[in-house]
């Protein structure tokens, strides 16, 4: 669940609107910002306290049964909520500790799920028969904080254009990774390693004696991804970090000796060192 445009949502207080304007001299215009913006200094501190409400009412929402129904019906309508599995024998139970203290109470009655928001993705984990009371409490408490759906004359607080045509069930790709929460694993989706298998038996087959930079990379940044699924993977990213600088020292020595432009260009650079 996203929240559009987040840090817009923040007001200054008009008192201090002196602080953050700026003027247009030849145009005699005073421009005074009405909102946080991405990337200002102030922007997450001033958005945390109402990530937190929206998370705590969302959690007392849920609690209370306290959701509306009716008139958020067609908010449940634009996502697809995939039917659970028969089999409970497959489920992977996961290890209580003092932070995971399970999911039900002493008499077995479900806790509050409370939604942790990140920056604006509010992330969501709970049993089949309690996902869309707890969709429908966050979706209330962003609606509360933020403000209510007028989208003839703004944007949606809920970002619709990734809320359409969601899918919720076990199995979600989120950050580019495949997660199960049945089986308890992270993993990488089939799309992902059809692109690798792509690259090493296209570019980087076994006939291959040159590279270029520009492959290199696309071919790290795959492993490194790889490796955030199945850590193994990690240990072979320092052989191929080393492998790396050998070919880029080596090919700085043959360019020394043999190419002519290579040599103008360092003398070029060092001449422009000199004059500073």
């Amino acid at each position: 669940m996203d929240i559009t445009s987040c840090f817009r949502w923040p007001k200054f207080n008009p008192e201090a609107a002196g602080a953050f304007c700026y003027s247009i001299g030849f145009m005699n215009l005073l421009c005074i910002t009405t909102a946080m913006v991405f990337g200002y200094i102030a922007s997450a501190n001033s958005w945390e306290p109402m990530r937190r409400a929206i998370e705590i009412m969302a959690s007392v929402y849920f609690a209370s049964n306290q959701v509306e129904y009716i008139k958020h019906k067609r908010f449940l309508d634009m996502i697809t909520i995939t039917e659970p599995m028969q089999d409970t024998s497959k489920f992977t139970k996961a290890k209580k500790c003092s932070v995971q203290t399970g999911s039900v109470d002493k008499t077995g009655k479900q806790k509050p799920i409370r939604p942790r928001i990140y920056v604006d993705d509010a992330l969501i984990c709970a049993p089949f028969g309690f996902i869309k009371i707890i969709l429908l409490a966050c979706i209330k408490a962003i609606f509360l904080v933020c403000g209510q759906p007028q989208e003839h004359l703004r944007q949606c607080p809920l970002s619709l254009k990734k809320w359409k045509g969601c899918v919720i069930g076990p199995e979600e790709v989120m950050l580019g990774l495949l997660w199960n929460t049945r089986d308890l694993t992270i993993g990488i989706t089939e799309e992902y390693l059809a692109e690798v298998h792509e690259q090493l038996t296209g570019t980087w087959h076994k006939g291959r004696k040159s590279f270029t930079i520009t492959e290199l990379q696309k071919m790290l940044g795959k492993v490194q991804r790889l490796g955030e699924a199945s850590g193994w993977v990690f240990h072979l990213l320092p052989h191929m970090y080393r492998s790396t600088a050998f070919a880029l020292a080596q090919n700085t020595k043959e360019l020394e000796l043999k190419s002519r432009s290579f040599k103008e260009h360092m003398e070029t650079i060092k001449k422009l060192k000199e004059r500073k």
